[in-house]
């Protein structure tokens, strides 16, 4: 596992993420090269996981107590991401298969597990960079449309957004994920922030059309 002590800031473990897959072989590689990047995306993600580490009710995770099996399915992962990303266009079979291998990945769920699909998939350079879709993007995309949104339609909806606005690659993500943080809190559902100190009174008005 990484050590907090050898990383001063995320840029520097983003670095480092990057730097590690674009060098590695996923299918030559060592279980300790494997995880040492899982490690540092975990690490990136932050101190929610933590149970991906920790011993609950006795019972030792699977990164712990079997490395090498952990590994192996995480390569899996990764083999499924690569076959998915590199195509034309999102199969929605595909997606839900990639989404059903990350759920399954002992104690990684897709909150934290698009985070590991996100940053292979962009340093990789596939046709699709699969995004974040942690708590607050659910919530968010939730909050959108009014009912939960699948893997693949947030995925969709993100390539539809850049495509019809003429917006360069994660444009449309980095603006929802902004807005957001900006005028929501981290809650689900999300509520509207206090907005007595923001002298926009456009995007005042916009945020509260969401919550309406």
């Amino acid at each position: 596992m990484i050590k907090s002590k050898d990383y001063s800031n995320p840029i520097q473990i983003l670095s480092k993420i990057e730097q590690e897959i674009k060098k590695i072989d996923i299918n030559t590689a060592s279980t300790d090269e494997l995880l040492l990047i899982f490690d540092l995306i975990q690490g990136w993600g932050g101190v929610n996981c933590r149970q991906t580490y920790i011993s609950i009710r006795g019972v030792a995770p699977g990164r712990i107590s079997d490395p090498k099996a952990f590994s192996q399915n995480y390569v899996k992962i990764l083999n499924l991401l690569k076959v998915c990303g590199s195509m034309d266009q999102l199969k929605q079979s595909m997606v839900t298969e990639l989404v059903d291998a990350v759920e399954n990945l002992d104690r990684l769920s897709l909150n934290f597990g698009s985070k590991h699909l996100f940053f292979w998939s962009k340093f990789w350079g596939l046709n699709t960079i699969f995004y974040i879709y942690d708590t607050r993007m659910k919530a968010i995309a939730k909050l959108f449309s009014g009912k939960n949104v699948s893997y693949f339609n947030y995925l969709g909806f993100l390539r539809n957004v850049e495509k019809h606005l003429s917006l360069s690659e994660g444009t449309a993500e980095r603006g929802i994920f902004a807005f957001s943080n900006n005028f929501f809190t981290n809650t689900n559902p999300p509520k509207l922030k206090s907005v007595d100190k923001i002298m926009d009174n456009y995007q005042i008005e916009l945020a509260k059309t969401f919550v309406r």
